[in-house]
């Protein structure tokens, strides 16, 4: 996750454009970065209600500032892997208890 947030930055991106179709729509948005505007931006395709002229913050690749990481998705994705990383941990305990109990047993 370290690596994710050297390799992006934080900017607010502006709502341009919403395409809707019978999926959901495609949001569009442009931002500036290093003096550098970028417009017609696609965001991701999304079935939840933006506003066109409102704000978002967004990370972008520092490397390419095209590319568009929605904050909330990170946010999302880093929790289910902590979740992920305590049920494992769990487990494994869970399988050190059983095996600690079956040898006391033994004895």
């Amino acid at each position: 996750m370290k690596d994710f947030f050297d390799s992006t930055v934080e900017v607010t991106a502006t709502i341009e454009q919403i395409e809707k179709d019978e999926n959901g729509c495609y949001v569009k948005m442009s931002y500036e970065h290093d003096g550098e505007p970028y417009t017609n931006i696609n965001l991701y395709k999304s079935n939840k209600g933006f506003v066109e002229g409102e704000t978002k913050e967004i990370r972008i690749l520092l490397t390419s500032p095209d590319v568009v990481y929605p904050q909330k998705t990170y946010i999302r994705d880093m929790s289910l892997r902590t979740i992920i990383l305590v049920a494992a941990s769990c487990s494994f305990i869970y399988e050190i208890v059983q095996y600690v109990k079956s040898k006391k047993i033994r004895n």
